[in-house]
């Protein structure tokens, strides 16, 4: 787990850049804030409930790999779990990029 500090939100709008607005409205964050902090993950494989408490910051980045090794109906429900588990976090912003077992 990194958590990163940024001096300006202007690197978080860069990351917005990206963003498809097909499921949701983009989140917005204050552009006068003097501080933004991102906190990434990566590589849970299914285990996210076994995680320490993430740390607080504005952005939550899963950098890929969120998905266990087995087949279709194992995948299936670790991706559902994933999703509440993904909910549940207080970050502003989460992005998520998928990895090679996504």
């Amino acid at each position: 787990m990194v958590v990163v500090r940024l001096a300006t939100s202007a690197a978080v709008a860069s990351l917005l850049l990206h963003y498809s607005p097909r499921r949701a409205p983009c989140p917005r964050l204050s552009l006068d804030a003097d501080e933004v902090r991102i906190v990434c993950v990566s590589d849970t494989h299914g285990f996210e409930d076994q995680l320490p408490p993430l740390p607080p910051g504005d952005c939550l980045v899963h950098c890929g790999d969120f998905a266990p090794d087995g087949g279709a109906s194992t995948r299936l429900r670790a991706i559902e779990a994933f999703d509440h588990w993904l909910a549940d976090q207080p970050h502003a912003v989460k992005l998520v990029i998928r990895g090679n077992h996504d």
